[in-house]
């Protein structure tokens, strides 16, 4: 569904550079010349197997550079998330097939890159996005962006952007962030400015944020055990508690929000990026790329919103691009907020740390998150009528903004009943399948008796003391 090579360009093979005070001149054989480079090219062609830097059927375009009298914009797409809305897989796409993109239209990609690339910037790029230049650019980096921006105008190339801070910068304005803004700005002159966003229903952003944002990992607090005199201070981060501190956060003081906090409750994430930069920049398109529909999310997203990408287009829908691997993938944590339900318990302590609690716990019971009697923590009907019917709003309301909808009142009409039909439809499936709860932790470690015995059998190897108020329990 569709909602609304230039002479001086680089070239992507690794070459050894001369001095530029030498001047040397050599003979060599036609035939092993032509020897020599079919042997680097196969060479060059194993070197990585994920960068599409050589691709088969397609001939490199000799781009008119805009040096001359007769100027014409070059296009910029800025791909800004926003966050949990396949961003990284997106951007991971563009990172693995940036060849792919730069010999079948005038694109070049500069960044983010993250995955594939050993170093921040790949060798054969002066410049490129990273995340130090999207939360606190520097004077220096600022002028290296303009200037490498304005040569690429120059020899004709258009730029793709992808990074879930582009979204950062303009939701929460900064002073630090904000000269982003002005070169972005300046660069109208010369780029006709594309804003690519991705929509996903409200209410499935929201249950992977909450995943994204309390899994666990190695940089954050839930490595170790809470540092807090007092447990009762430790709160639940289930999902129906989570979801309630995103708008009072009292609710759940110590869950973790982080760029959640970014856009306010009263629109979709979506709106809200695409709103501000609106405001920031006058002759910005926005496009609005809808992630609930078949096929491949990267092609989907390159042949509705790039403009002129048509033969890019073609070769990732013919099966020439590299498909990267999954990103961000979902991981359960419910298995930490047992641990921390022990923890929290009157008289336990151990010597154990939070994370080996946590494996002892899935290799002692690895099925029982399928077990038939599972209590389980979840949002009253009160609160899931609330989502669904916030969650309905934000869709409408984006649409009706900025997806090209049908001209005809009856069509359009059809249309939205139909989308909203299919909203209603994925929301109940989330009910049955459970994905608005979490497991009742607090219950498993007091009546279960699967937990029961597990936490007994960790007294008897001196793992674990428990009180007496938990030995007396049934």
């Amino acid at each position: 569904m569709s909602i609304s090579s230039s002479q001086n360009r680089r070239s992507y093979r690794k070459v050894n550079k001369l001095s530029p005070c030498s001047k040397v001149v050599v003979s060599i054989p036609i035939a092993l010349i032509a020897t020599s480079t079919f042997v680097t090219l196969l060479a060059l062609r194993s070197l990585s197997p994920h960068l599409n830097y050589f691709t088969t059927g397609t001939q490199k375009k000799k781009i008119p550079s805009n040096n001359g009298s007769d100027k014409r914009k070059s296009q910029l797409l800025i791909h800004a998330g926003p966050h949990k809305t396949a961003t990284t897989t997106i951007q991971t796409a563009f990172e693995l097939n940036r060849g792919l993109l730069y010999n079948s239209s005038t694109y070049e990609y500069i960044g983010k890159f993250s995955k594939y690339s050993d170093k921040l910037c790949p060798p054969d790029l002066s410049f490129c996005i990273d995340h130090g230049f999207m939360s606190h650019p520097t004077s220096e980096s600022i002028e290296n962006f303009d200037s490498k921006m304005r040569q690429l105008y120059r020899d004709g190339v258009s730029v793709v952007i992808s990074g879930e801070g582009m979204a950062q910068i303009v939701s929460k304005r900064r002073d630090r962030t904000e000269p982003i803004l002005v070169a972005l700005q300046k660069l109208e002159d010369n780029f006709e400015i594309t804003i690519a966003l991705s929509y996903r229903r409200y209410f499935e952003w929201l249950v992977s944020a909450h995943n994204s944002l309390q899994k666990l990992l190695k940089d954050r607090k839930n490595k170790n055990w809470p540092d807090t005199r007092n447990k009762l201070e430790i709160d639940d981060y289930a999902f129906k508690y989570w979801y309630k501190g995103m708008y009072k956060r009292k609710t759940c003081p110590t869950c973790t929000y982080n760029w959640s906090r970014f856009w306010g409750p009263e629109y979709h994430p979506t709106e809200w990026v695409a709103q501000y930069y609106e405001e920031v920049l006058n002759d910005a398109k926005i496009k609005i790329f809808n992630l609930h529909q078949e096929g491949d999310i990267f092609t989907n997203f390159v042949c509705e919103v790039m403009p002129f990408a048509k033969s890019f287009c073609h070769a990732l829908s013919s099966g020439k691009g590299a498909e990267p691997a999954i990103m961000n993938p979902t991981r359960s944590f419910e298995h930490d907020r047992l641990a921390i339900a022990l923890y929290k318990t009157e008289g336990f302590s151990t010597s154990l740390k939070r994370d080996q609690i946590r494996y002892l716990f899935k290799e002692a019971l690895p099925n029982f998150a399928s077990k038939p009697d599972l209590k389980l923590l979840c949002p009253s009907n009160d609160d899931l009528k609330e989502l669904l019917r916030l969650s309905l709003a934000h869709e409408k309301s984006l649409f009706l903004k900025y997806v090209s909808l049908p001209q005809d009142e009856k069509l359009r009409s059809e249309y939205l009943k139909k989308l909203q039909a299919s909203h209603v439809e994925s929301f109940n499936l989330y009910i049955k399948d459970n994905k608005f709860c979490n497991w009742d932790v607090d219950y498993a470690v007091r009546h279960d008796e699967e937990v029961q015995n597990w936490i007994k059998s960790l007294e008897k190897k001196n793992f674990v003391k428990m009180g007496k108020k938990w030995k007396s329990m049934k």
